[in-house]
């Protein structure tokens, strides 16, 4: 295996690449998609007899970036439930799409997944694209809970903004008379 020399004119970029002799391609710099977003490079390969064969590869490129996600104000706000609504408004221009979505709830602000705090807990909603919900259980009355939608594709984790809700309290009247 050897990549072919570039010639004038040539419209390959060999000079981002190195080619080993088992046929490993590694790039000898970060390849930037605003500068080649598709960049080609030419290998030549011979077999013992002494015959060639030359082939031009590229690679596609794709600007990835963080999915767009959104948090709604959460609704059936009870004792101990609610239902949490989000939104995810942009996958980040992935191929694969956005893999993860969902909420992370806690009793600090700004909860997040890798949160060490024993009180927050995350709620899966599947994957993809648009609107998405999940109704929580076992709250407890009374308190303040924060929430934000999240949603995950190839370049990491986003989150929405925080919303801020409380439970509602089991309350009992005395005697009426």
């Amino acid at each position: 295996y050897a990549l072919v020399v570039e010639t004038n004119g040539s419209i390959q970029q060999n000079h981002l690449f190195s080619l080993d002799a088992n046929g490993t391609l590694k790039t000898l710099e970060p390849l930037d998609f605003e500068t080649t977003p598709l960049p080609k490079f030419k290998v030549r390969v011979s077999d013992a007899s002494g015959d060639t064969l030359e082939e031009t590869f590229a690679i596609l490129l794709t600007d990835v970036f963080l999915p767009g996600v959104n948090t709604f104000p959460p609704t059936d706000v009870l004792n101990a439930s609610a239902t949490l609504h989000g939104a995810v408004e942009d996958s980040g221009d992935d191929p694969a799409g956005v893999s993860g979505r969902g909420f992370v709830l806690g009793r600090s602000p700004d909860p997040d997944l890798d949160d060490n705090d024993t009180s927050t807990v995350s709620f899966s909603a599947g994957s993809g694209d648009g609107n998405f919900s999940v109704t929580t259980e076992s709250l407890v009355p009374g308190r303040v809970y924060y929430c934000r939608a999240y949603a995950t594709n190839s370049e990491g984790s986003r989150y929405g903004p925080q919303r801020r809700f409380v439970t509602s309290e089991n309350r009992t009247l005395g005697p009426l008379s």
